[in-house]
Parts: structure tokens; C-alpha cells; sequence
């Protein structure tokens, strides 16, 4: 794997940080992903309220599984890993 492809270590101080219970952090990481995520769902969906839906369970899966994130690939791929999942889910 190239070291392009790794998370910079920013993603990784992050979701650690989060994951030691930073709620300044973990809002960061909303932030930062909310509108990529929703706006991916809603061109997608073409549903306002499903759009919603599916932002909601990515960011649910997200803090579920964020203990799984290793860094090899970046955050932002994660994230829309789990997005690209959720779309599928309701195909």
C-alpha cells in the first residue's frame, strides 16, 4: 500500500482522541464529515428525510466501529465506506 493511501496521523491522533471520550473532538469529526456525508445521501436518494436517516446511521455506525479504524486508509475513506454501505443497504 502506498503511504498515500495511510491515514496522516492527524486522523489517527483524532480518533483517538475521540475515542478516550473528547467530546470537543468527536464534534470536530462531525463536523468535518456532516455535510460530505448528507450531501453524498441526498444527491443519491433524492429524499430530504432519508437523506437525514442515513446521515444519522453512518455517524451511529461510525462511533460503533471507530475502535476498528487502523489508518490505513484515511478517515474521510472510512467514513464514506460506511456511507457507501448504508446507500446500499437501501437499493
Amino acid at each position: 500500500m502506498s503511504e498515500s493511501a495511510r491515514a496522516p496521523e492527524s486522523d489517527l491522533a483524532l480518533v483517538g482522541k475521540v475515542l478516550r471520550g473528547s467530546q470537543p473532538h468527536f464534534d470536530l469529526l462531525f463536523q468535518s464529515y456532516f455535510d460530505r456525508v448528507y450531501a453524498v445521501a441526498q444527491r443519491h436518494l433524492g429524499d430530504v428525510r432519508e437523506a437525514e436517516r442515513v446521515t444519522e446511521e453512518v455517524f451511529a455506525v461510525l462511533l460503533r466501529d471507530l475502535a476498528a479504524f487502523d489508518g490505513r486508509i484515511s478517515l474521510a475513506q472510512w467514513v464514506l465506506g460506511i456511507l457507501k454501505k448504508e446507500l446500499g443497504a437501501r437499493r
